[in-house]
């Protein structure tokens, strides 16, 4: 909603019982559609004010011209359905409700930020941001956003140290958090905690740690789609054990200059 800059989700299917008004919202609002060339010049959508959506879909459910098409994968004609509905579970669109719409969609809770960051529409953020500044703030709450209301937490499979399994993960959970939990499923210690690197992309390559992979920011989030993570300490990724990065012994961070100060201070026999 542009008028508090809220995001809300709407679950057409969920709004009502009765499967003909159920019909009418599935159909009709609270969703995005894409469809053919072959529909739009058969069946084009009709120049009305109301329940154009409905109606578009409407006739192309009852029409005779496509009741069959053809499967490439097994070269014959066969009846399928012409009209198919996603639910959407990742966040692959968001609507602007503005304070004239005529559509009276309400959203059955309100979904937090963090969430909304771990979305798919996220991966647009400078589209996604313009939605949240091309219109004044005008008010605190939403009269068709629903409560303030987590989504639950989801298993993340999660590699690390030849082991797996799995975490509950938060919705948009960044990978720092995803650190924090495994480390308490592992009990690590903090200064562990600290060497730890989350991969969307497997970093091994034949046994063997692929620099070429980039491991995850610390505030990077863990899209909803990303079912396995991979969680590597700085031995694993060759950042520990190196000449470079051992501490230097006592004696050899003694410069030449500190040494010929200590023999000319020493007393003379």
């Amino acid at each position: 909603d542009v008028g508090c800059q809220k995001v809300g989700f709407v679950d057409p299917q969920a709004m009502c019982e009765d499967p003909r008004e159920k019909e009418n919202w599935l159909y009709g609002y609270g969703f995005s559609y894409v469809y053919t060339r072959k529909v739009a010049l058969t069946h084009p959508y009709p120049d009305q004010n109301m329940r154009e959506d409905y109606d578009f879909f409407a006739t192309i459910r009852n029409s005779e011209h496509l009741q069959v098409y053809q499967d490439p994968l097994q070269s014959m004609t066969i009846g399928g359905p012409r009209i198919a509905l996603h639910y959407d579970d990742y966040g692959i669109c968001v609507h602007t409700l503005h304070p004239r719409s005529t559509s009276h969609s309400w959203a059955k809770r309100e979904v937090p930020m963090d969430e909304v960051l771990g979305l798919d529409i996220a991966e647009m953020a400078p589209v996604l941001e313009s939605y949240f500044t091309r219109f004044p703030r005008t008010t605190e709450s939403s009269p068709y956003i629903g409560k303030f209301e987590r989504r639950a937490d989801r298993p993340l499979e999660i590699s690390i140290e030849r082991r797996r399994f799995a975490i509950p993960c938060p919705a948009g959970a960044t990978a720092q958090q995803v650190i924090a939990i495994v480390g308490s499923r592992i009990s690590a210690l903090s200064s562990y905690e600290k060497q730890l690197a989350v991969f969307k992309d497997n970093p091994w390559e034949n046994g063997k740690f692929n620099p070429q992979v980039s491991c995850l920011a610390s505030g990077d989030r863990i899209g909803l789609r990303t079912q396995l993570v991979w969680v590597l300490n700085e031995t694993e990724r060759g950042l520990k054990g190196k000449p470079e990065d051992e501490e230097p012994e006592e004696e050899s961070a003694r410069s030449d200059s500190d040494r010929e100060g200590e023999e000319a201070a020493a007393p003379k026999a």
